[in-house]
């Protein structure tokens, strides 16, 4: 049988199953119990025949060949004429140094950390369940944590850290302005009217360590301090105190939750609310509940509003029914004593009769 070893090959000759000799390029027959076996001068030395430590003890094939050993915990880069090419695993490895200079570096996989030695570009052709990435964007930080310990903070940037004998995983905490917002929150005046309120404060985090290793949830710890420091400043003050002093409650609100806040690691830049009467939704209960409909609007006339420090939320004046129908007649009643001048102008606006 004729077989034709080309330049950029080499031919395993084998006898009866047992490996004889390397044969370089050329033109060879062979008869009877022999056979030949080619191989590739660019693949690692493998045989379908025989193992590699065989074809090793053969001082031709030994002299052609470059040969490395990468134990468990190692990875070894490695590099082609100065090229890098592949990434090793565990195993035993021998490269046709024929034409090509074949060059290693060894890694120690056993800290998560030294993949910082590694190139990032390398790690398209590692494959990706030795090593974990981690992506920081640059308004986050990143708690990095060793079989799940915490150890340190990450800032922004990319980082890669082997999963050899440790496993690595990060969480990620916004290191931005953030937004806490409460909507439709219902809570009683002192004369028992209903107020439903939506609170808006802005905030940062102060620690990103101890907010997670001290705090349980600190979102809804802030939550929940926010919703008392509200219900504890609408519950001391009537309806017309809080009207009359609509200035004041951002201010203390805000004062209070600022100083609650610090327990829980976060910083309070700033908080507001606001008041909305929607006067013709009251109007409307107003007639049916006592009749008197100038007279309640010249009570309401206009949006009130408190002069919150978040624009377009806003806080809306729910008078319940039934429930407070004996509050607000008195309400009406005082505000048709004090806008009994202006009932005119409300009904031109309205074009009622006179």
């Amino acid at each position: 049988m004729k077989t034709i070893i080309t330049e950029n090959q080499r031919g395993l000759l084998f006898h009866n199953g047992r490996f004889v000799k390397l044969l370089n390029a050329g033109k060879y027959h062979v008869f009877g119990e022999k056979q030949i076996e080619l191989v590739s001068l660019n693949q690692p030395l493998a045989s379908e025949i025989a193992s590699l430590d065989v074809l090793l003890k053969n001082s031709a094939v030994a002299a052609d060949t470059t040969v490395i050993d990468v134990p468990d915990e190692e990875l070894v880069l490695h590099f082609i004429n100065g090229k890098f090419t592949e990434a090793l695993t565990a195993g035993t490895y021998a490269f046709w140094s024929v034409y090509d200079k074949h060059t290693f570096t060894r890694i120690n996989m056993t800290e998560p950390e030294s993949a910082a030695e590694v190139p990032q570009f390398m790690f398209t052709r590692i494959p990706t369940h030795l090593y974990t990435k981690v992506e920081v964007a640059e308004y986050m930080k990143a708690r990095l944590y060793y079989n799940k310990h915490l150890v340190r903070l990450l800032d922004s940037g990319i980082y890669y850290f082997w999963q050899y004998k440790t496993k690595v995983n990060a969480d990620y905490v916004d290191t931005r302005l953030t937004r806490l917002t409460i909507t439709g929150q219902e809570i009683l005046s002192k004369d028992k009217v209903c107020l439903r309120i939506n609170f808006i404060c802005n905030y940062k985090i102060t620690d990103y360590t101890k907010v997670l290793t001290e705090i349980d949830d600190y979102e809804e710890q802030l939550h929940l301090a926010a919703q008392l420091a509200l219900r504890e400043y609408i519950g001391r003050h009537t309806i017309d105190e809080i009207l009359e002093n609509k200035d004041e409650i951002s201010e203390q609100v805000f004062e209070k939750l600022k100083q609650k806040a610090r327990e829980f690691y976060v910083d309070i830049m700033d908080a507001g609310i606001h008041i909305l009467c929607k006067k013709f939704n009251l109007i409307r209960q107003l007639f049916h509940l006592c009749g008197h409909h100038c007279e309640a609007f010249s009570l309401f006339t206009g949006p009130r509003r408190f002069n919150g420090r978040i624009d377009g939320e806003d806080i809306r004046l729910i008078r319940n029914g039934y429930d407070t129908a004996h509050a607000l007649f008195d309400l009406i009643h005082r505000g048709f004593q004090v806008f009994k001048g202006r009932l005119h102008l409300i009904k031109a606006a309205f074009h009622l009769p006179g």
